[in-house]
């Protein structure tokens, strides 16, 4: 299984990159709360400002909106269990398969080889676990900030979004510059 996913590496090659991983893992499990503690902060900062200049007369606690980010990545947790789960039971699949996939997204529309590289995120982003993410986050802040629903989605899609779409077209140009 594990040779079919590195398809046209020999085997000697692959134990490289299993012995280089092995050594350099530490390093990854060290960054990534690191990320997600940027990520949540990030997110969390953007989302308080949209709430401080549309609610400017209620008081809102930075750290609840953090917290409810926090929450809703649970959307992309699920997403990522899917990606794993659909995998499981693959019986055969290479390495461009499981980069290239991302349930529920527009990467489901084209094959693989169909689509330049640097256009992957770009249609991995666009996909409908974000959609739910967005009312999640939208539902969870309308809970915590104690404002109408419809306020908390709407100050979701002026503030996040924007972000959001800024954010792919940052990295979709820098795959442009990259490939």
């Amino acid at each position: 299984m594990l040779y079919d996913a590195y398809e046209g590496l020999s085997f000697s090659q692959i134990e490289k990159m299993i012995d280089f991983n092995k050594e350099w893992s530490w390093i990854g499990y060290a960054i990534t709360p690191i990320i997600l503690i940027l990520k949540y902060i990030t997110i969390g900062s953007i989302l308080y400002g949209g709430i401080y200049l549309v609610f400017d007369e209620r008081e809102f606690s930075f750290s609840n909106i953090i917290k409810s980010v926090i929450f809703a990545d649970i959307v992309f947790w699920i997403a990522n269990a899917s990606k794993m789960a659909y995998f499981y039971f693959q019986s055969s699949y290479s390495l461009q398969d499981i980069n290239y996939f991302f349930p529920l997204s527009l990467t489901q529309l084209f094959e693989a080889d169909e689509v330049n590289s640097y256009l992957y995120y770009l249609l991995q982003s666009s996909n409908l676990f974000e959609l739910v993410y967005w009312f999640v986050l939208a539902w969870i802040i309308s809970k915590v900030a104690d404002i109408d629903f419809d306020k908390s989605f709407n100050n979701v899609m002026l503030s996040y979004l924007p972000a959001f779409i800024i954010w792919v077209v940052f990295v979709t140009f820098i795959s442009i510059m990259y490939s």
